[in-house]
């Protein structure tokens, strides 16, 4: 494809034209224009925008006639269908970092674990500054008062 008709898809998408448009427009299908996308490192950027192309802070595509997630679309293309009661994990938390690299299948059980393991290590990385702060006024202490 030449460099013109890329910054032709590029220009579209950023636009916010649908996927199913672009296709049609450029006489390729859905799958083609999401490929070189990908390939032209366009999807997977964090998305600024709001409104219809957002669903609770996930970037949204429009293929086929409806409104889908892109992160999930992106994973399903790289590896298939997600399977029932999966569901498809940011790894660095950014919800529309939708690099396939940042993105994981998972089952949703073990969705909640994560969040759960993550909001305790941070209850112990907090622990251990307060010990940290607490054993530095100790010893601050102890050479003003000279015990020990």
């Amino acid at each position: 494809m030449s460099n013109s008709e890329d910054q032709r898809i590029k220009g579209l998408y950023r636009k916010r034209v649908s996927i199913n448009k672009i296709a049609r427009l450029c006489n390729k299908s859905p799958e083609w224009i999401i490929n070189r996308l990908n390939e032209l490192d366009v999807l997977g950027r964090p998305h600024t925008g709001s409104g219809k192309n957002m669903a609770y802070g996930y970037a949204r595509i429009y293929i086929d006639g409806k409104w889908i997630l892109e992160h999930r679309y992106i994973w399903e293309q790289a590896n298939g269908p997600l399977p029932h009661g999966w569901i498809v994990h940011h790894l660095n938390g950014i919800k529309t970092d939708n690099r396939i690299e940042n993105l994981l299948g998972m089952p949703r059980t073990e969705h909640g674990t994560i969040y759960l393991l993550q909001a305790k290590d941070n209850q112990i990385l907090e622990l251990e500054n307060k010990v940290n702060e607490l054993n530095e006024l100790i010893d601050a202490y102890e050479k003003c008062f000279c015990v020990g």
